[in-house]
């Protein structure tokens, strides 16, 4: 993930998280979008046929993510975890 997009979604979702909880992850695909890296090495001539940088992306892309984790935010609800150690042999 680009620091330009995570920046963008940061921004926009400021108002209701703190911006040092805000990580963004992805998994490698051929599939997903592209054009929205910032560095020359993921946008140039060997990214796709249509090599180049689009800020149009990145917007589109902080937009989604962004209301996803307002989503998430909204649908917050109270919660416990536990956990319990047992031997699994004898």
């Amino acid at each position: 993930m680009g620091a330009l997009l995570h920046r963008d979604v940061v921004e926009r979702v400021a108002d209701v998280v703190s911006p040092t909880r805000v990580m963004l992850a992805a998994t490698h695909t051929h599939a997903g979008p592209g054009h929205y890296m910032e560095s020359f090495a993921y946008g140039g001539v060997l990214s796709t046929r249509l090599p180049g940088f689009d800020p149009n992306m990145v917007s589109f892309l902080a937009s989604r993510i962004a209301q996803g984790i307002r989503d998430a935010v909204r649908g917050l609800q109270p919660a416990t975890a536990r956990w319990v150690h047992n031997r699994a042999w004898g």
